[in-house]
């Protein structure tokens, strides 16, 4: 399992990698990180009087968009989906649902069409005459 701080290091290392898969415990120790990191702007803000402090939380949100995007597309491979899932999120009042369920899904134990060799030796091939899945 991915501790939290292994967890933020493959965010920002893997922040422009669309391919390759993510781990349930990296995708949720990066979403607490988040909770995190919001929680504590909201909070400064509070305390302070200093609406700009919301501002530095913008920013900082801007400035993850795509790492975020490239983390929530590897999550979705280890589960066997595409990148394309992503339009789930367009779908009216339940996409977002859609997506919480999938990326809270156990991911493939066995190598899939979107492995990645950095991924995880231990991954298991299971071979059948000329055919692997």
């Amino acid at each position: 399992m991915v501790s939290f701080t292994n967890a933020i290091k493959n965010f920002y290392l893997k922040a422009f990698k669309f391919k390759g898969r993510a781990t349930r415990a990296e995708f949720w120790w990066v979403e607490l990180y988040f909770l995190l990191v919001f929680s504590l702007f909201i909070f400064l803000a509070a305390i302070t009087d200093v609406p700009q402090i919301m501002g530095c939380g913008g920013v900082f949100l801007g400035v993850h968009i795509i790492p975020m995007l490239s983390l929530q597309v590897r999550r979705f491979h280890d589960i066997g989906y595409s990148a394309w899932s992503l339009l789930f999120y367009a779908i009216p009042y339940i996409g977002s649902l859609i997506c919480l369920f999938l990326f809270a899904w156990p991911g493939d134990k066995y190598a899939n069409a979107y492995e990645d060799d950095s991924y995880n030796k231990n991954l298991k091939t299971i071979e059948t005459d000329d055919v692997k899945l």
